[in-house]
């Protein structure tokens, strides 16, 4: 009795000294804590910046906090034609902590494309945007269309995919086209699709350079970030310092090649097996896609919104789907490969529920889907792309949303040019991960290729998202010395076995 008080103390300890920890700070747009500790003040335009705490939100017991400035502008939704229509962005401003520093801003442009820069710098990465500040100003910015730009469209109709039934692939694309073509529609008449692309948030980083008043900007990049940096470097090349790209989609890598996807599933494989012991992963993977295409499986499970039984059947394309989603970062290659050697053995529990998560109702967010779109692909990538499908192991997977959606989502495509290699002399490094299958060290060395000053730092064991920025403190140190000085110092960081 005495051991289950003073649990019970230590438990209303803990919440008292975390509610007092919080207290003062409020949730400006999606679980970001921060508070304005004096009013707005305009600096150029319409640009505002307030000065707040801002606090970390992956903590323990009590945030870190820091004393930063919510930046606030407006941009045009659509610069050309008679558009009248405006976007509200925002973004944190961290100051630097060198008081020599002459360094251009760093700004922070996620991925995705939706991520957000400001909910970014306050979870597991709220570290790494600290170092940065060793390098110069550091900026989170939410890119156009994100969840705290306003407008930010969400398609009004729900998709949901049948569960009772496997479809096949071109049924799915009926199934997706008129939700796609509603969405679009119901958009066009209120602020037009066309005006979440890469070409437009450049223009974005523009405007706020320019409302700034510094001369040049440099960039920290990760996945679509690079892509959305990249197209900034082609169009003002003059007004770049430096660019970290980490996981680099390069002007024509939005579409996946299904070869390089299976090529990095195998070489997760024989990672797999030399360090951990785990044999077999790229076989149970192949084994797992004839059990389920011979038993056609249908499952009951219990409904997570309704608490009712549900039944939900199951194919090859959930599995691959389940892999390539869940290949993602190198914490979860054991648990993937876990689950695939369940379903090789006909335990489909967990695929199920996977399963109705991915195909259940969903509304979508436009930006994604305008973004990928409208910066396409090459004639060349599309027929490599169609040549690799054949025979792929989950490659083919990779490049479905896109195929449902593209069709049906008539924005103005960004052309050619848009997709051609860049030259360059602006330095820049780029961060890959070796066992990465979304953003593969060949993007870097092929989008790269024109970079006359590019350096190339591989994370020897590294997949995607985390794996480039925070899983190990050698590369916050290598881009504060490549931001610093265009020397990253290190060409190689060895993570630890899996």
């Amino acid at each position: 009795m005495k051991l289950i008080l003073k649990r019970l103390i230590i438990i209303v300890i803990v919440v008292v000294g975390v509610i007092a920890s919080l207290r003062g700070l409020v949730a400006i747009g999606e679980r970001v804590p921060m508070i304005e500790i004096a009013g707005a003040e305009s600096v150029n335009g319409n640009l505002t910046l307030t000065p707040i705490r801002f606090a970390q939100t992956d903590f323990w017991f009590y945030p870190p906090r820091v004393d930063a400035k919510l930046g606030k502008f407006r941009v045009p939704a659509l610069r050309t034609g008679n558009d009248t229509d405006t976007i509200d962005l925002r973004f944190v401003l961290f100051p630097t902590t060198n008081p020599d520093s002459t360094a251009a801003p760093v700004v922070y442009l996620a991925g995705g494309p939706g991520g957000m820069g400001v909910r970014s710098s306050s979870g597991d990465r709220f570290s790494l945007f600290m170092k940065l500040r060793e390098a110069g100003d550091v900026i989170a910015l939410d890119q156009r269309g994100t969840a705290s730009s306003k407008p930010s469209p969400v398609c009004p109709d729900p998709i949901e995919e049948p569960l009772d039934r496997v479809v096949s692939r071109d049924e799915l694309k009926e199934i997706y086209a008129p939700v796609y073509r509603s969405c679009f529609e119901h958009w066009a008449s209120m602020i037009h699709p066309d005006a979440f692309t890469t070409a437009e948030s450049v223009q974005d980083l523009e405007d706020l350079r320019l409302a700034l008043g510094t001369e040049r900007l440099s960039f920290v990049g990760i996945s679509y970030g690079t892509h959305l940096a990249l197209s900034y470097i082609r169009k003002y090349p003059d007004r770049v310092e430096r660019a970290v790209l980490a996981g680099v989609e390069g002007p024509d890598h939005t579409w996946k090649r299904p070869a390089i996807v299976d090529g990095i599933v195998s070489a997760i494989s024989d990672a797999l097996e030399s360090e951990a012991g785990w044999f077999g992963f790229e076989k149970d993977i192949e084994a797992a896609i004839v059990r389920l295409r011979d038993d056609a499986p249908v499952i009951t499970i219990k409904d997570p919104r309704s608490g009712e039984p549900i039944d939900i059947a199951l194919g090859p394309r959930d599995l691959k789907l389940a892999v390539l989603f869940g290949l993602g970062s190198r914490e979860d290659f054991h648990r993937v490969a876990k689950r695939v050697r369940q379903i090789r053995n006909g335990n489909y529990e967990q695929l199920a529920k996977y399963s109705l998560r991915l195909r259940g109702p969903s509304r979508f967010r436009v930006m994604p889907i305008s973004v990928d779109c409208a910066s396409g692909l090459s004639d060349k990538r599309r027929q490599l792309i169609e040549a690799e499908m054949e025979g792929a192991l989950i490659g083919d997977v990779a490049n479905l949303s896109l195929e449902t959606s593209c069709a049906e989502w008539p924005v103005t495509d960004l052309g050619p040019q848009f997709r051609e290699p860049i030259e360059s002399t602006i330095p820049v490094l780029a961060i890959s991960g070796t066992l990465d299958s979304r953003t593969p060290p060949s993007n870097a060395e092929e989008a790269l290729s024109g970079f006359a000053d590019m350096h190339h730092l591989l994370i020897v064991g590294g997949g995607h998202d985390d794996d480039l920025l925070i899983s190990s403190t050698k590369i916050g140190q290598a881009m504060v010395d490549f931001l610093r000085t265009g020397d990253p110092d290190i060409e190689r960081v060895e993570l630890p076995k899996l």
